[in-house]
């Protein structure tokens, strides 16, 4: 099987993913949990929060092309939320086997500037020049849109993972049709690798709405939603079962690629365009 590539989404890292880790590597895949430029866990200099302040989203996803050029064959690319995002740029340009996009912000051509988000980030983007600042989601915002289905036993932990992020890159994925760089941009028709979009029915950053927007761009994707899930379903309760289904997708789809036509000619991973029957936690 090919490595999996997790990329992480807004103020978060790599750490994100340690409970998807474990169960993909028992479950015998090779996984990459890169941190996105300047999100590792320490205090940043003065230099390096001037530097992650004008970050773009194009920044972080030649980052990534970078580091995929490295591997010996192409990842099969998850991405949660902002990395969502990321997965399908990588997938236009080529670099994914198979593209996973876990609650995922969506791309120009979908409208998205959700309820949610607007709570969420109205402390700073009502601030000034917020473009052109590092920012943190604060511990109210994160609680209510971020962490809403996680234990209060686990919020602290969590909260206290949380970092700095760009301001450019929250300017470019919340108010795109105002990017003259069209750095959230993605041509749908070269992404033609196998995709699963998954939604969680009590997101309210990418609501399931949003997120099967997304989906409809792709004639190859399996639409899933998750009706207990929200935005954190990669560390919630209910993540195994995710995870869990995840690496079913996985294992079903590369296993028939593996067999496919030699003329390149390729079937939907599912009979089922998109799963009318969405699963409960």
């Amino acid at each position: 099987m090919p490595p999996v590539l997790m990329i992480h989404g807004i103020c978060s890292g790599g750490w994100c993913f340690e409970n998807y880790r474990a169960r993909f590597e028992a479950a015998g895949f090779e996984c990459i949990t890169p941190n996105l430029r300047l999100h590792e866990q320490r205090t940043l200099s003065d230099i390096e929060i001037d530097q992650l302040a004008e970050l773009s989203i194009l920044d972080y996803a030649a980052d990534l092309e970078a580091l995929i050029l490295t591997l010996p064959e192409r990842p099969i690319v998850l991405g949660h939320s902002l990395g969502g995002l990321l997965a399908q740029i990588l997938a236009s340009r080529g670099l994914c086997q198979a593209s996973i996009l876990l609650t995922s912000v969506p791309p120009k051509s979908v409208p998205a500037l959700s309820s949610g988000v607007i709570g969420a980030f109205s402390g700073v983007v009502t601030t000034p020049g917020f473009w052109k600042k590092p920012f943190k989601l604060s511990a109210l915002a994160a609680r209510r849109f971020l962490f809403n289905r996680v234990s209060s036993v686990q919020l602290p932990a969590l909260e206290a993972k949380l970092c700095l992020e760009s301001g450019r890159v929250l300017f470019e994925a919340a108010f795109p049709w105002l990017d003259k760089r069209n750095a959230t941009y993605v041509n749908f028709k070269k992404v033609t690798c196998p995709m699963l979009v998954i939604a969680g029915g009590e997101d309210q950053l990418t609501p399931r709405a949003v997120v099967r927007k997304i989906a409809k761009k792709y004639p190859q994707a399996r639409y899933q939603e998750y009706v207990n899930q929200s935005h954190w379903l990669v560390g919630e309760e209910g993540w195994e079962l995710v995870a869990g289904d995840i690496i079913h997708w996985i294992k079903n789809t590369m296993a028939y690629d593996s067999m496919a036509p030699s003329n390149g000619s390729t079937k939907p991973a599912s009979d089922d365009l998109f799963a009318a029957g969405a699963l409960s936690s």
